[in-house]
């Protein structure tokens, strides 16, 4: 059993979105940019370095619990890419500043998505505990 069948699809979509800024926030690789001249919202950018993605991806979020939502953001992230990466470069990028200030958001977000899983595999823990002993914990 996963971790993830216990999140409604809106807690996944958050979590996934989580898992996505981390590897957003960390990655610190060369970016291939992409413009977007159909839908005009904005160019954006895929990670060159696809293996330092998985790294990261499995360095923050390892576990069989999140294997399968480590795996769709890691194809969101290299396939259709991030419209900033504050670690990363290309021929456009952000100021420091502006760098500094994504990050806090992000850690500050991190923080509450460990929260939020510490949570669900203490729920999942007491879960199996009943499962097995037919007691409530």
């Amino acid at each position: 059993m996963t971790t993830t069948e216990h999140l409604t699809p809106a807690e996944e979509g958050q979590l996934l979105a989580l898992i996505e800024a981390s590897i957003i926030a960390r990655y610190s690789g060369d970016l291939k940019r992409h413009e977007d001249l159909r839908m005009k919202r904005g160019d954006t950018y895929t990670p060159l370095d696809t293996g330092a993605i998985r790294n990261l991806l499995t360095t923050l979020w390892d576990g069989p619990a999140l294997a399968e939502i480590t795996e769709r953001a890691l194809e969101t992230l290299t396939k259709h890419g991030a419209k900033e990466w504050p670690r990363a470069w290309c021929d456009d990028h952000l100021d420091d500043d502006e760098r500094w200030e994504k990050l806090d958001g992000i850690e500050q977000e991190i923080d509450r998505v460990e929260e939020l899983l510490a949570n669900l595999k203490r729920q999942h823990n007491s879960l199996n505990y009943s499962d097995h002993t037919g007691e409530d914990r």
